[in-house]
């Protein structure tokens, strides 16, 4: 403000006007001149003023109603006419801003509203997800709150009602334990702070991870406590016991508990390593045992253990915490369960003993577990050779690092093994060798991982040209890099699996129309133009000399109405015209819509053009409905319902200065209350449902538009294609 005044004084030093800040190209001296403007000047700024912040501080220092309604209105900003209508009161207007066309705007109104009928209205009602949020935000009913928690289909509608009902934890419990508000029950669980509740949605829910939630924000240990050593549910008990930090008081649980698997959670936190012993050893349910076993940090003991305990499991629980090498290759090699023995060579380090297992040991899969260990190339070479289980030898190839290739080959060559040879084929790089390998192997696995193998792109492209299985051709075109190859394959391949590989390896869009518009097979074209998505070169296409399969499957493509009304205008051929006047009208009513689609032909003829040019169409169609109830005698209940849908189609063609040629409504036949529950009607949410649609007359419409050209210019009609065309030119031509 200073710089300002110094400004002013200088200029009055001169002798001069000092100039207007508020003209100033400094946002910031203009928003500082703001204060004590009048309220026309400030409107000015507030609809015209090229910096955003200098407008909204402008609605902000008027108070006249009416001149922030007109920035409201007329602003050309959004944000700006939002900023106003925050700033309105009058309930009316609010009510005008609220149908807004923006969602901007109608947030802006309802954040003002005070009218609960309407905001819930709003809030159930309006189709932005944004609005509707808005809406629910400012509603303080909770019953009305829970309706759109429960039933809007937007999650940030739903998460806006539950925000509204922070104040009212009953109901927000009722939304953490309903199945079918998953999405935001947590957020309900994070809303509640009284332990009660969160104790209430424990109980009610049947989402495992909202019940952990709940208990984590239980804050009463007192409450816990109580809960961990009375409650009848065995699984409440225990996610109280999770938080309880009492240690005695879970000692106890773990000695006393009558439920072996709220016993089994109590001794998971237990301390004590005596109390530990105590129950491993104890005739408790294997489940405790095991947890209590895998608390035990005590090597010795876990030995001792082993020499003391019977059942397989916990025997196999108790290996699986030893790291003594000596004890794991005892039990490896003298344990009587299987299970337990494998475990025990999968922690074994030993080399020697692994050695031995893998030479010695009766069982393949303890073999191969021993395998998987042996850090020796000679013992795996010779495993690799000599055992005879397919697994063990395939674990030792698969082990097998710094070797000549010549093993490798070998075992590719002779193993009887396809899962050998796959691993084997896996490890080389010799090109010839991998060629014969893809021709010659039996297995498909080996063939495959072979051509993984294989870079040599003249040897690819001979099995892609020669090879007469297709599914080894695709894997050989998965390993080309040569994009020519993808084309001749994407062109001219019988086999239309391995053309639509080659069309997804070409993906730029030049070499999809080389094959689009020059392949010789027409299978090949179509496929290649389906990934074709350039507007301009579809269109080319489609007005083209190309085949008219591929002409028309192009124009179905096409997505500008435009180019398709175009199209219409300078293609004769009547398959391609009725193709564009068929995608038209899909894209002007979402469906394949063939009256309006005759409508285009009629309207797009040559005859017509050359008379007309350029005409517009209009084509609205509308349902009226009318409902019924069946009479019985005596009286049904339910009582069946109907309804007659009657269809109203209206056509309207103009010229390109909007005069109207032709106006024509056509509507579907009236229905009658009987004819609705015969056995042709469909049943739609409790309704026998009747449709009856309109017959649009395309004749009539094109009696007027003949009727109003003199006989000269009606004889050419005589020679067009259109059946409707045609007719009409007959019709008013004839005597």
């Amino acid at each position: 403000m200073a710089c300002v005044l110094f400004v002013a004084a200088s200029w009055f030093a001169l002798g001069a006007e000092p100039p207007d800040p508020l003209d100033d190209p400094d946002p910031r001296i203009r928003l500082e001149a703001l204060s004590g403007v009048g309220e026309e000047r400030l409107l000015g700024l507030a609809m015209n003023d090229p910096d955003l912040r200098v407008r909204r501080r402008a609605v902000e220092l008027i108070e006249d109603d009416a001149l922030i309604t007109e920035i409201a209105r007329n602003a050309s900003i959004e944000d700006v006419r939002a900023h106003a209508v925050e700033h309105l009161s009058d309930p009316d207007l609010l009510r005008e801003f609220a149908e807004a066309g923006t969602y901007v705007i109608r947030n802006a109104a309802i954040s003002r509203l005070e009218d609960p009928v309407l905001l819930y209205e709003y809030a159930r009602n309006d189709p932005d997800p944004y609005v509707r949020a808005a809406a629910a935000e400012e509603l303080g009913n909770p019953s009305q709150l829970m309706i759109i928690a429960r039933k809007d289909p937007e999650k940030r509608v739903r998460l806006a009602a539950l925000r509204g009902l922070r104040e009212t934890p009953e109901y927000l419990v009722r939304i953490a334990v309903d199945p079918d508000l998953h999405e935001i029950a947590h957020s309900a669980v994070t809303a509640l702070a009284d332990s009660l509740c969160l104790l209430d949605v424990a109980r009610g829910s049947r989402d495992s991870r909202i019940r952990e939630e709940a208990f984590l924000r239980i804050i009463d240990m007192d409450l816990l406590d109580h809960l961990a050593q009375y409650d009848p549910d065995p699984e409440i008990r225990i996610l109280a016991l999770n938080r309880v930090t009492d240690q005695e008081l879970i000692d106890r649980i773990a000695r006393e508990e009558i439920d072996w698997e709220v016993r089994a959670a109590a001794v998971g936190r237990v301390e004590d390593s005596t109390l530990l012993k105590e129950i491993a050893l104890s005739q408790d349910p294997l489940k405790v045992r095991i947890a209590a076993l895998e608390r035990i940090t005590d090597a010795p003991y876990i030995e001792r253990f082993l020499g003391e305990v019977e059942e397989p499991e916990l025997r196999w629980k108790a290996v699986d915490v030893l790291t003594d090498q000596a004890v794991l290759g005892t039990v490896a090699r003298n344990e009587r369960d299987d299970r337990v023995r494998e475990r025990a060579v999968s922690r074994l380090n030993d080399q020697e003993a692994l050695e031995r297992i893998v030479r010695q040991d009766p069982l393949p899969s303890i073999r191969r577990t021993a395998a998987a260990r042996i850090r020796s190339t000679e013992v795996l070479e010779a495993v690799a050779l000599q055992d005879e289980s397919d697994a063990v030898r395939a674990e030792a190839v698969l082990r097998l690092i710094a070797v000549d290739e010549a093993f490798f080959r070998g075992i590719a060559e002779s193993d009887p093994s396809p899962l050998v040879r796959k691993y084997a084929v896996a490890r080389l790089t010799d090109q010839p060798f991998l060629e014969r390998i893809v021709r010659q192997d039996p297995s498909y696995g080996v063939r495959q991982n072979a051509l993984k193998r294989m870079t040599d792109q003249t040897r690819l492209r001979a099995i892609l040209e020669e090879e007469s299985d297709w599914v080894v051709r695709r894997w050989a075109l998965d390993r080309v890099l040569e994009p020519e190859l993808f084309l001749e394959v994407a062109s001219s391949d019988v086999n239309p699996d391995l053309r639509a590989h080659a069309l997804r390896r070409l993906k730029k869009q030049d070499f999809l129309l080389k094959v689009a518009d020059m392949a010789p097979l027409i299978e090949a074209r179509l496929e290649a133009l389906a990934l074709v998505t350039d507007q301009q070169e579809l269109m080319k296409i489609a007005l083209s000399n190309s085949m008219s399969e591929v002409r028309e499957a192009a124009i179905w493509k096409l997505g500008g109405q435009s180019d398709l009304k175009a199209l219409l205008v300078k293609e004769r051929l009547p398959g391609i015209r009725e193709a564009a006047a068929l995608r038209l009208a899909e894209l002007e009513a979402g469906q394949r819509e063939r009256r309006l689609a005759e409508l285009y032909l009629l309207i797009f003829d040559p005859a017509l053009v050359d008379c007309y040019g350029d005409l517009h169409l209009s084509f609205r169609a509308s349902m009226k409905e009318k409902r019924y109830v069946r009479e019985h005698d005596p009286p049904a209940y339910p009582p069946l319902r109907g309804k007659v849908m009657t269809e109203t189609v209206r056509v309207v063609v103009t010229d390109a200065d909007g005069d109207a040629f032709s106006d024509r409504s056509f509507r579907g036949h009236k229905g009658k209350k009987g004819e609705v529950f015969d056995e042709s009607s469909l049943l739609e949410d409790g309704y026998f449902v009747k449709r009856n649609g309109a017959a649009v007359d395309i004749l009539r419409v094109a009696l007027d538009l003949g009727e109003r050209l003199e006989d000269h210019e009606l004889r050419p009609w005589l020679d067009s294609k259109n059946r409707y065309v045609q007719a009409a030119a007959k019709i008013i031509l004839s005597p």
